[in-house]
């Protein structure tokens, strides 16, 4: 690999390296701050694979296999858990008490913080809303940004660890 160019933008550095052959070269954000190397994929997330591990960061790869690539190294808390809006090329991710809506690059674009830990999370992205189970007692739901989030959207429930939503069924799991 070949350095080719070295460009300031709004969140630090990008490296662009260039292979004499092969694939694509890899882009290297580093943070204005000098605390977070990203490897990133291609815009084109069709295909990829996204998980957080014991740490507090969120991994993804190819579903096929490959190159595994660290999008966000250090967040606040543990992931609780991710869904993917696969229309608009975001992933959301719970990590305590807030909610996350993360681009391919691993960079948050809006958060959430809601009243108590995020225990279950999916995503409608056709419908326009987001889903999650706060505190295990309450399920609710907010816009795409998290405007008009629900105070409670199904009441009565309890020790609720997990969602999900049937779109084309119109039911919450």
């Amino acid at each position: 690999w070949t350095w080719a160019n070295l460009t300031n933008s709004a969140t630090g550095l990008k490296l662009t390296f260039n292979r004499g052959s092969g694939s694509n070269p890899p882009t290297i954000y580093v943070d204005r701050f000098g605390f977070r190397v990203t490897s990133t994929a291609d815009q084109n997330r069709d295909g990829y694979v996204y998980w957080s591990d014991a740490t507090t960061t969120l991994k993804t790869g190819p579903a096929t296999g490959g190159e595994i690539q660290l999008l966000m190294p250090s967040l606040s808390a543990s992931v609780s858990d991710i869904a993917n809006d696969y229309v608009n090329g975001f992933v959301y991710l719970g990590a305590g008490s807030s909610i996350s809506k993360v681009d391919a690059n691993g960079i948050s674009s809006a958060s959430f913080t809601a009243g108590g830990s995020i225990t279950g999370l999916d995503v409608d992205p056709q419908g326009g809303y987001v889903y999650w189970v706060e505190g295990g007692n309450s399920i609710r739901r907010a816009t795409l940004n998290f405007s008009s989030p629900t105070s409670s959207l199904v009441s009565g429930v309890t020790n609720v660890t997990a969602l999900t939503i049937d779109p084309l069924g119109g039911r919450l799991y």
